[in-house]
């Protein structure tokens, strides 16, 4: 139940971070539309923008934008990748103690080494094979 509730945590984090992330985004995007002139900013639309209609008796014509590729994740998606990281993550953390040692990985594991840097030569990527380390703990 402790994965689970870990699972969802890190689900509900990585959302956030991503609206985060789409919202300074389009903030960046705000501030560099209003350092160019309208011009440019028209010229810049038009070249980019389709046409959807003449516009008929008004004379203006309808133009938008077309999206290419949108790429949206599931919950259900998120969720299984949540559980695929917490499962990875715990085969690395159970190598790195059966090849250190208790205390020796839990003082590896606590420090301020990236952990995936000291568990690439215990556990060799995605087959699980057992390297020889270089650091000589």
């Amino acid at each position: 139940m402790l994965i689970a509730m870990m699972g969802n945590t890190y689900t509900t984090v990585i959302a956030q971070a991503e609206k985060a992330w789409r919202q300074q985004y389009a903030q960046i995007v705000m501030v560099l539309e209003r350092s160019v002139k309208r011009e440019k900013l028209a010229a810049c639309q038009l070249e980019y923008s389709i046409k959807l209609s003449d516009g008929g008796d008004s004379g203006m014509e309808t133009r938008g934008l077309m999206v290419i590729k949108q790429t949206k994740k599931t919950r259900a998606r998120q969720r299984k990748q949540a559980i695929s990281n917490w499962k990875l993550i715990g085969r690395k953390v159970i190598k790195t103690v059966q090849h250190y040692g208790v205390d020796v990985a839990m003082y590896k594991l606590h420090s301020h080494e990236r952990f995936t840097s000291l568990t690439d030569d215990v556990v060799g990527g995605a087959r699980g094979e057992r390297l020889s380390t270089s650091r000589g703990w």
